[in-house]
């Protein structure tokens, strides 16, 4: 073998010992490409629960790969790989670190710029620390039924040492569901901390409800405590499309990110818009669309 290498010319050795070299390093990649497709069940890539229980990651239409995750403590890296914008996750990051803690999956939507379609999506993995929860495990549906103690108070009253279980009315009792706050609305039958502080939150962000059926969008929300409330005061907050900044417009859930930036790029071009038509002939909103931010919009 020796002395066959060696009629080979100086320049034709150096040649072919580097095609050697590239041999030698084309199969160590595919030896590690085939390990690495073999993860033992404790890998963190296929998301592991607290018990040991692993849970493999299941693939998105998308090519996306979602896994158990703590929204108080996951990466930027990985929400961008869950296929989330990068504007948002960024967003996201901010405010944790300006010190929220996310103790439901619902508190992801007080992040800037997040939507229930973010959302959606990810609730099956999230899986929130014990050290980040305050009032209830996330998979337990019947919110009302779990004991009213210290573990499970609400985060506005936390500031106090005794939590009280809030009386149910006995009779029928009219709320109003604009001006109601959180201990007013728990003593109507099938709403408890959660959905009191869902309705709060929906309500603030919208500037006020028009219609009880907005109540909806609050997932699981219980029919049958819409015959305790009324829409007595009208909205409260009316958002003026032509002259509200980008953050105002994008926050507002029937706005959004994507409508924002095409209404204020068509005010910069064209001027103030004059009425609802315009934005409907503009192909900003379907009549469909509209119709459930129209109590909101004024033009003056």
């Amino acid at each position: 073998m020796n002395s066959d290498f060696s009629k080979f010319s100086k320049s034709d050795r150096r040649v072919l010992l580097m095609l050697a070299a590239i041999a030698v390093f084309c199969v160590g990649v595919l030896l590690v490409l085939n390990n690495s497709r073999d993860l033992p069940p404790s890998s963190p890539e296929r998301g592991e629960e607290p018990n040991g229980n692993v849970t493999p990651t299941l693939p998105k239409g998308d090519g996306r790969r979602l896994f158990l995750f703590d929204p108080n403590t996951i990466d930027s890296a990985t929400l961008v790989s869950f296929g989330l914008p990068a504007w948002k996750v960024k967003n996201f990051v901010h405010y944790r670190a300006a010190g929220k803690v996310f103790r439901t999956p619902d508190d992801l939507l007080d992040t800037y710029g997040w939507e229930s379609a973010d959302l959606e999506p990810l609730l099956p993995y999230i899986r929130i620390g014990a050290q980040y929860q305050t009032q209830r495990n996330y998979e337990q549906r019947n919110y009302d039924a779990i004991p009213h103690r210290p573990s499970f108070a609400d985060a506005d009253s936390m500031n106090s040492r005794d939590f009280p279980r809030v009386e149910k009315f006995k009779t029928l009792t009219l709320v109003d569901v604009n001006t109601a706050d959180t201990t007013l609305l728990q003593r109507i039958p099938g709403i408890g901390s959660y959905y009191s502080r869902s309705i709060v939150r929906l309500r603030e962000k919208l500037g006020g409800l028009h219609s009880l059926e907005q109540l909806f969008q609050i997932r699981d929300f219980p029919e049958s405590a819409l015959e305790w409330l009324e829409v007595k005061t009208p909205v409260f907050r009316k958002v003026n499309l032509n002259t509200a900044d980008f953050k105002t417009l994008a926050a507002h859930p029937y706005v959004g990110y994507d409508r924002t930036k095409l209404i204020q790029r068509r005010v910069r071009l064209y001027g103030p818009f004059k009425n609802e038509q315009e934005l409907i002939d503009a192909g900003i909103f379907t009549e469909e669309d509209l119709a459930p931010l129209r109590p909101y919009l004024t033009f003056e």
